[in-house]
């Protein structure tokens, strides 16, 4: 009789471990979209540009972003970068958490580095992204909603 409750309870814990973990993981596929705010010491507003990102069984499928860097004391140049992976080639996904870099273009001009990172949820998204190159630099904060 002991042998059983004891069974039954430990049986229970498991499952609700599982349960419990299942429930708050974060998705492995989905889109979201929202924007990325920058402060930055030349312009007396938040600067503040879309940003977007798609996911695919677990990793990174399409990403869109824009930062716009400081140049010195009164220069400013943005950086973009739009980029995409073929099916499973994408950065993974670490329970929602990622962090990846990218070639940030402009037009037609290489400008540097653009490094993002994030953590995707069921149904928000947080991150930051931070763009560098040729004596420039600019990093900000992005929020997104998941798109169903």
């Amino acid at each position: 009789m002991r042998f059983k409750t004891l069974t039954a309870v430990t049986t229970a814990a498991a499952l609700l471990a599982v349960g419990g973990s299942t429930a708050t993981a974060a998705p492995s596929t989905g889109s979201w979209s929202g924007e990325l705010s920058q402060d930055l010491a030349l312009l007396d507003e938040p600067y503040t540009t879309k940003f977007g990102i798609q996911a695919l069984h677990g990793r990174i499928a399409l990403v869109n972003v824009e930062v716009r860097m400081a140049c010195g004391e009164y220069a400013i140049r943005d950086a973009q970068v739009f980029k995409h992976w073929r099916s499973g080639r994408g950065p993974q996904l670490n329970n929602g958490g990622f962090t990846f870099r990218a070639h940030a273009n402009w037009g037609n001009k290489d400008v540097g580095v653009i490094r993002v990172s994030g953590q995707l949820g069921r149904r928000n998204a947080t991150g930051t992204a931070t763009a560098s190159g040729d004596g420039c630099r600019g990093e900000g904060d992005w929020t997104a909603k998941r798109r169903f």
